[in-house]
């Protein structure tokens, strides 16, 4: 797979390159396994197929002309459509706490794979596509894959280290992922997607930003395994019932 401009994209001329976008709508990002949920589930494994391949295409029909005259003079090449991911955002607070873990967008200009959550990523790939003499196209894909990890192993505030249980218990289900879910359900990941041409073309008239979501279900089975290690992980160690001002 390559990228051939064929000649030298001209900022006058950015109307005559025509753009044509797939998936680039926004909206839920909906997996085939339904539903999107923490581990161990077969919603566990995401793979977006709404569509499955997200794509923008450039395009042009600029042949040279008798006599040539600009843009009709065989010179004009292809920018180079590019997707982007330019915005990433959760759930900002629950129980008064701010949530963080989640990475920076890239604001990428060039391909490459970008994670949007911890284990899943955005693929970009191209531009791919050729011109000559004015004529050609190329087109630049992404899909969005990977495998939904428990929400309490990167949130930073749930992990295990930084939200030890309460010694009698009564806790549980009503913090961390699990919490949340029962209060709010799903936890819902947002992220913006740019599909535009490359410069000196960026801005064209057909480019657009749009907000994707991606919604996870909290598996409470797997919160109670969780809940009853991190228990013993942070008590075990203890040689006797602590006072009731040591419990907290």
């Amino acid at each position: 797979m390559s990228f051939t401009p064929g000649g030298t994209p001209r900022a006058p001329f950015k109307a005559q390159h025509t753009v044509t976008l797939v998936g680039a709508d926004g909206g839920e990002v909906v997996a085939a396994n339904l539903p999107t949920m923490e581990p161990p589930s077969p919603g566990a494994t995401f793979a977006n197929a709404t569509p499955a391949t997200i794509s923008i295409t450039e395009a042009i029909n600029l042949p040279p002309a008798t006599p040539p005259a600009p843009p009709l003079d065989g010179l004009e090449g292809l920018a180079g459509p590019m997707i982007s991911l330019t915005e990433i955002t959760m759930p900002s607070s629950y129980l008064g706490e701010s949530l963080t873990g989640l990475p920076s967008a890239p604001n990428n200009t060039a391909a490459g794979t970008f994670p949007i959550f911890p284990n899943v990523n955005l693929v970009v790939v191209g531009p791919v596509g050729s011109a000559v003499q004015g004529v050609g196209s190329a087109v630049t894909t992404a899909t969005i894959s990977g495998s939904i990890t428990e929400l309490n192993s990167w949130v930073e505030q749930w992990t295990p280290t930084a939200s030890v249980p309460k010694f009698d218990g009564s806790d549980y289900a009503k913090v961390k992922s699990e919490g949340y879910g029962r209060d709010n359900g799903a936890f819902i990941i947002s992220f913006k997607l740019k599909f535009d041409l490359a410069a000196p073309l960026a801005g064209h008239p057909s480019a657009v930003e749009s907000t994707y979501t991606i919604k996870i279900l909290n598996n409470f089975d797997n919160d109670r395994d969780q809940y009853k290690q991190d228990y013993e992980n942070a008590y075990k160690s203890l040689t006797k019932v602590p006072e009731l001002s040591e419990r907290d």
